[in-house]
This record gives structure tokens, C-alpha cells and sequence, in this order.
């Protein structure tokens, strides 16, 4: 058992009605959201035509997008120079 799980909004749970939530087609799971994230021609081609309201990513797929966001290295910046006008 989950303790607080009678708390969490799922479709098809106890605490909201079947129906309530919105119908997707397509739900992404993580290696397709970081392969989105990252420029994937082969993945955008394949949600060119698709309406965004189709579409849903799971929230422990979310979690681990945080996660790994949380761990993974920044870009370095060294050799990055401001070329915009007075900073002061």
C-alpha cells in the first residue's frame, strides 16, 4: 500500500471518476522526451503532425527529466563572450 495514494489524482483511481481526465494518444516516456529535448529530427517527424493536446508525458517520467536535470553537467560557458551593450 501506498501511504497518500488515495490522495493522488490518477485516471482510473478511486479519488477520480473514469472520464474526467483527458484522453491521450501518445504517451512519451523518457528516453523519447530527452531525445525531444535534445533536437531528434527522427522524433520531432514523428510529432510534426500530431495536436499537442494529444500528447502526455507521465509524471514519473517528468521525476526523472528533474532528476537528471538535478545531475547532469551544464554546458561550460568558458569562451562565451557578452556582446551586448553597457552592463552597468
Amino acid at each position: 500500500m501506498v501511504v497518500g495514494a488515495e490522495h493522488v489524482n490518477v485516471p482510473g483511481s478511486i479519488a477520480e471518476p473514469p472520464g474526467s481526465w483527458p484522453a491521450v494518444k501518445y504517451v512519451l516516456d523518457t528516453n523519447i522526451v530527452t531525445r525531444l529535448l535534445r533536437g531528434d529530427e527522427r522524433v520531432l517527424g514523428h510529432l510534426a503532425d500530431v495536436e499537442p493536446s494529444d500528447v502526455g508525458i507521465p509524471l514519473l517520467v517528468l521525476a526523472e527529466l528533474l532528476k537528471l536535470a538535478a545531475i547532469e553537467p551544464r554546458p561550460s560557458t568558458a569562451g562565451i563572450r557578452y556582446s551586448g551593450g553597457s552592463r552597468g
